[in-house]
């Protein structure tokens, strides 16, 4: 079922252990009375039991009405045929109707009118109870209240509050009532099959009613219920006040995801200090001085804030720490802040894109000085193990202490700036401060001619959708489709152009998007072909690029079949489209939706390649494998790029000479660190009137703006 189900393995299977050693967990497994497991979940990954349990009672329930209804056309055929042979064997003449399936039943025996009373009342059941477990298992809005103490049961931590918020939510109750009207349901056919007469079958449709219809509005009335979610209030040193409350699917996730962590044993060979935010271990993460700093935190789904935190300080002998002077936002970003991505905590300091000035140094630092102005790449890697000797230091095995990324990918990543523990919860740089481990490897010095709005997105967005076009193999006269157009998305499209691609075509849903990169693309590369799609309006994406790839299209070779040659997936896996998909993620079938991914699998020509550059959390359902198999399409992922492989060749060949200048692309505001908050929801929302593709976010390091880059907006 998903990442779910495998986190659940996991907790179970080291749960007897960590009881055993761990009092706060034991207390957190064994002080739940079977009156409150009834009612209320004390334990967060039970909520998938509960939801797995009732869904199973669900497809029990479909499983034997289908199996009613072909009994019913079985029987009507056998009544049939029997009547028939009858006929031909005594050679009676009577006029019958043609046999004709709206009156099979109207010639057959008594079992057919039997099962197909069953079968509708197997129907009726069936509705209710998947009225009554959807109901349970899809989270819905909810008002909050602070309440204190905690409810008994959670072994909450001191100094941190609780959030009581009234919404459903699946039980142990729910699972038992669920299970139990499942068992009367078939009760119901039985009675059906076996009553002779009406008085005895209106008797036990009676019964039935009676008990049934209670126990599904019981079900309704313990889903919503009360429901405690923990906000982490307990660092006394950051200077907020708010509490997010984040009863869903993907926070129910992530409480799954850090408590398997913490179970499994840490990664051996690490050579990195984590810790997402000096304030939550000052001891071994802040600097003495206690000195404060602005920094941006996760406060749960949806909530985020600038608050004051404490300063990072020299931990391993190969940090550096920076003095931030241009940091943004990205469109990842935007999956952390609807908690999409696993292990998400209250209090992290998010950002992995930023540049600044070495404010200090560890002593094992050779190439670095304090003063020094530096690009940091968002990957932290070790620069000496085997995959970063090869460049490829998004793979890095030394700096990442998650082991349950090793069991979600079957590896793990290198360790990430502000990107969730999953990534080993290494503080951001939304900062005024930060610390960035192993200095000489992560950062490359900015030339004195190079201002920090051109600088900064080497970090990131250069680096990554060069890797995707790179690794993609785009070449002269190939067709290429975007899907995405934020700034990922552009410069794709501007490395396909210098790559040699003779036509682009871009897919979107906000039309402004497309027009800004029609008018980029127009204006810096006059001889490529563009064209746009916008999803809203062409329904199916795959008929519209067939349109505009038609054989002889532009003087194209008549036999060559439609479609791209290499699709660029720069959106993400968690934007579906469709219920079918939405209902899934919802109740965790799935993480991610396939419907981008299949848009481009089924849009790309035979023996193309498909590159996914945009975040997929975990697992899909419904991916068209077989178009891939069959037509030879490739498939890379690329999202995570190696920045040591790329980080100075794009510097000297395209920042360094002018070929590529970001204020020119996609750099569309200047805004105050003070107000990255406003601007995340705005960034995340596509704003029709601020229309923010990428922000260079200042800090009381910057320096003024530089000739050609945008002036601050207040938001």
């Amino acid at each position: 079922m998903s990442v779910i189900a495998t986190l659940l393995q996991l907790v179970r299977r080291s749960d007897d252990e960590t009881a055993a050693s761990d009092p706060t967990v034991s207390s957190f497994v064994d002080t739940a009375t079977p009156k409150d497991s009834f009612f209320v979940h004390n334990r967060p990954y039970e909520q998938y039991d509960s939801v797995r349990s009732e869904w199973i009672a669900v497809t029990a329930l479909l499983f034997l009405w289908l199996v009613t209804l072909l009994a019913r056309q079985v029987a009507v055929m056998v009544d049939v045929r029997t009547r028939m042979r009858h006929e031909a064997d005594t050679g009676e003449t009577t006029e019958r109707q043609p046999l004709l399936s709206s009156n099979l039943k109207d010639r057959a025996g008594e079992w057919a009118p039997k099962f197909d009373r069953a079968a509708d009342a197997l129907r009726v059941s069936l509705l209710m109870l998947l009225a009554a477990t959807i109901f349970v298992s899809i989270p819905m809005p909810y008002t909050c209240q602070l309440q204190e103490p905690h409810r008994p049961g959670f072994p909450i931590p001191p100094e941190t509050y609780c959030t009581v918020c009234f919404a459903n939510g699946t039980t142990l109750g729910t699972s038992i009532i669920s299970w139990v009207f499942a068992a009367l349901s078939f009760l119901w056919l039985v009675m059906e099959l076996a009553v002779v007469d009406n008085v005895s079958a209106s008797i036990a449709r009676t019964f039935v009613s009676v008990v049934s219809f209670p126990l599904i509005l019981t079900i309704f009335v313990i889903g919503f219920k009360e429901w405690s979610t923990i906000d982490a209030r307990a660092d006394p040193n950051c200077n907020s006040t708010s509490l997010s409350t984040t009863n869903n699917n993907k926070s129910i996730m992530n409480a799954i995801a850090s408590l398997v962590d913490k179970k499994m044993d840490r990664p051996e060979g690490l050579d990195t200090t984590s810790g997402s935010n000096p304030s939550k271990n000052p001891d071994l993460l802040a600097d003495p001085s206690h000195e404060k700093m602005r920094a941006l935190v996760w406060k749960g789904k949806n909530k985020v804030e600038v608050t004051d935190c404490l300063k990072p300080k020299i931990v391993d002998e190969h940090d550096i720490v920076i003095k931030v002077t241009g940091t943004t936002i990205c469109g990842s970003d935007s999956h952390l802040l609807h908690g999409v991505i696993p292990e998400m905590e209250s209090g992290d300091i998010l950002g992995h894109e930023c540049m600044g000035i070495v404010e200090s140094v560890g002593p094992a630092v050779v190439k670095l000085k304090v003063g020094d102005r530096v690009v940091s790449g968002f990957n932290i890697a070790c620069g000496s193990c085997f995959m970063c000797k090869q460049k490829l230091s998004s793979a890095c095995v030394k700096t990442n202490e998650s082991s349950l990324m090793n069991t979600m990918y079957g590896g793990r990543t290198c360790a990430m700036l502000g990107y969730s523990h999953l990534t080993s919860g290494m503080a951001g740089g939304q900062a005024e401060y930060v610390r960035i481990p192993h200095g000489d490897a992560n950062v490359i010095k900015c030339p004195g001619s190079v201002p920090d709005e051109e600088a900064l997105y080497i970090s990131d967005t250069l680096v990554t959708s060069f890797h995707q076009v790179t690794d993609a193999g785009v070449k002269e006269g190939d067709i290429v489709g975007i899907w995405g157009c934020g700034a990922i998305g552009i410069m794709g499209a501007v490395w396909s152009a210098l790559k040699g691609a003779k036509h682009i075509i871009l897919v979107d849903n906000v039309q402004w998007r497309l027009d800004y990169l029609v008018k980029i693309l127009n204006r810096d590369y006059p001889n490529v072909k563009v064209d746009t799609v916008n999803f809203d309006e062409h329904k199916l994406v795959q008929s519209r690029i067939a349109e505009l790839t038609k054989p002889g299209y532009d003087g194209r070779d008549p036999t060559r079949p439609v479609g791209v040659d290499v699709a660029l997936e720069c959106a993400a896996g968690e934007y579906a489209k469709g219920w079918v998909h939405k209902l899934e993620i919802a109740v965790g079938l799935e993480t991610d939706t396939s419907e981008i991914l299949n848009e481009l699998i089924t849009s790309t020509i035979a023996f193309g390649t498909v590159a996914i550059t945009g975040v997929y959390a975990g697992y899909t359902n419904h991916l068209n494998i077989g178009s891939m198999m069959q037509r030879g399409v490739r498939l890379i992922g690329n999202g995570q790029a190696p920045t040591h492989k790329y980080m100075q060749h794009i510097m000297d060949t395209y920042i360094v000479t002018g070929k590529i200048k970001p204020t020119r692309l996609f750099v569309s505001h200047r805004i105050a660190l003070n107000d990255i908050a406003k601007c995340y929801y705005k960034f995340d929302s596509k704003d029709d009137t601020l229309r923010i593709i990428k922000p260079f976010v200042e800090t009381k390091w910057s320096n003024p703006p530089s000739p050609g880059a945008p002036q601050l907006t207040v938001l």
